[in-house]
């Protein structure tokens, strides 16, 4: 039997690599752990491959499939608890829920890992000042990016538009802080967001915001959103441009310019290749869609992600406007 699983390993990863074209062999990383709901079992980990042309296209060139069973947390039978371990800022205590009637909210997936590492590691290391600056979470879930940039100082709102998994990003932020629903210095504040929303509704200072988190919500359940989320994005650049003194909210975020943002707010996006859920053609009609829509699109190496050996379907972005 273990013999007839290694075949057909073996198998799937040739195929693999010759439907995306072949492998860039440069572009190995260690085998690592995509990182689903820890409540669901035996999940798979693949070597991913991701190559930027000259014209700035992000392609996916391929895949190696092994598996693993994550470690257990302590649970009961709907909900379990994550102790999310990071470098700078310490320990996050997260609770999450077991999947059903396709809430992907009230898991904890791989990019919302990554993208806390990330923002840890720009913070702890001095790359990023957060001193008066805000961050606006799109979609996020059960906070975790929205926790640890708080903790580093961000003022940060945490907004969803999904009324069951509200309560759950609530408890987070508030086991997390020892607080109350909100916190208002240098804190997590949870709000209910629609992109089709008229953002002057919206309290200014989660509009006018630095920095802009997106994570897991390139899938194909959202596809048809697509649009109204990039759509939001070039509102809020607009409402920033159109409120903000920009000789006052200048500074290096991006890790790719080093000319001070100018105004425009940093927008990282995380996103993890599941291809049966959601086609590679399919993923690369969404990045176009931004490019047609004035974002550059630039994958922010793995080696400054801190674990992204163990998460390496996923990949963060940022989107620039051009």
């Amino acid at each position: 039997m273990k013999v007839l699983k290694l075949f057909l390993v073996v198998l799937t990863a040739v195929t693999s690599c010759q439907a995306f074209g072949g492998v860039h062999q440069s572009h190995y990383s260690k085998p690592g752990l995509l990182v689903g709901p820890q409540s669901l079992g035996r999940v798979q980990r693949r070597r991913h491959f991701v190559h930027q042309s000259s014209q700035g296209e992000v392609e996916w060139k391929g895949s190696v499939y092994s598996s693993k069973v994550p470690k257990k947390r302590h649970s009961n039978s709907m909900s379990t608890t994550v102790t999310v371990d990071l470098k700078h800022c310490g320990a996050i205590e997260i609770e999450q829920q077991k999947m059903r009637n396709n809430r992907t909210g009230v898991a904890l997936w791989s990019a919302a890992y990554s993208m806390a590492d990330y923002i840890d590691e720009r913070c702890g290391s001095n790359e990023w000042n957060s001193e008066n600056l805000t961050c606006l979470e799109l979609g996020a879930g059960l906070g975790l990016p929205s926790i640890v940039a708080a903790k580093h100082g961000f003022d940060c709102w945490a907004t969803e538009i999904d009324e069951t998994v509200l309560p759950l990003l609530k408890k987070n932020v508030q086991t997390n802080f020892d607080c109350d629903d909100s916190v208002h210095n240098n804190g997590v504040r949870v709000h209910t967001l629609d992109w089709n929303d008229d953002i002057d509704q919206h309290p200014p200072d989660l509009v006018d915001t630095d920095i802009i988190v997106a994570s897991e919500l390139i899938y194909k359940d959202t596809k048809p959103y697509w649009s109204t989320l990039i759509s939001f994005l070039r509102r809020l650049r607009s409402r920033r441009r159109s409120k903000n003194n920009f000789s006052q909210k200048e500074g290096k975020l991006s890790y790719f310019d080093e000319t001070p943002t100018h105004g425009d707010p940093l927008v990282l996006l995380g996103y993890t290749l599941r291809s049966r859920n959601l086609a590679i053609k399919e993923a690369r009609e969404f990045f176009a869609m931004l490019r047609q829509n004035g974002f550059e699109v630039c994958p922010v190496p793995h080696n400054l992600v801190p674990n992204s050996e163990n998460r390496v379907l996923t990949t963060l972005f940022e989107l620039r406007w051009t």
